[in-house]
C-alpha cells in the first residue's frame, strides 16, 4: 500500500518498534497478521526533546489538556462504515435509530459510495421502515 518492498517496510517497522514509537500485536484469529499502532505519547515526548536539542528556544512545554467527555444529556453516537454505503450500513443506521426510538444518533458512510440499492429499500419496508426518503 505504501509502494515500497515488503522487506523495507518490515525493516522500518522493526526500527520503530525498537524505538518505542509503534507497538505490534498479532491477529487473534490465526496469528498470521500483525497490527501496528503508533505510540503517540512516546512520539510526542521525543518530538519535544528534539526541539530542545535543536535550539533552547524551540523547547516545547507540556500543557495538560482536560479530556472532553460528552454531557449526560448527549446521545450516544454510532457510525456505520462500509465500502459502497448502498445497503447494509444504511440499513444498520435506520434500524438503530428505529429500535432506539431516536435515543441513539446513528449515521452511515462509505469510502466509495453508491446509490441506494432497491433491495435495501424493500427489505426495510418489510419491517415498516422507509429508508427511501432519507437515503434515496
Amino acid at each position: 500500500m505504501v509502494g515500497e518492498p515488503q522487506n523495507l517496510v518490515s525493516y522500518h517497522l522493526r526500527e520503530l518498534r525498537n524505538g518505542g514509537l509503534v507497538s505490534a500485536r498479532q491477529s487473534s484469529a490465526d496469528g498470521r497478521d500483525t497490527y501496528y499502532r503508533a505510540e503517540i505519547a512516546q512520539c510526542a515526548e521525543l518530538l519535544g526533546a528534539s526541539g530542545a536539542d535543536l535550539h533552547p528556544g524551540a523547547r516545547l512545554s507540556h500543557v495538560p489538556v482536560e479530556p472532553v467527555w460528552p454531557s449526560r444529556e448527549a446521545k450516544p453516537q454510532v457510525l456505520f462504515l462500509c465500502t459502497g454505503n448502498s445497503a447494509r450500513s444504511q440499513m444498520a443506521e435506520a434500524l438503530l435509530i428505529h429500535r432506539s426510538a431516536g435515543a441513539v444518533l446513528a449515521r452511515s458512510a462509505g469510502s466509495h459510495p453508491k446509490p441506494l440499492h432497491p433491495n435495501a429499500v424493500r427489505a426495510m419496508a418489510e419491517r415498516g421502515i422507509d429508508i427511501s426518503i432519507r437515503f434515496g
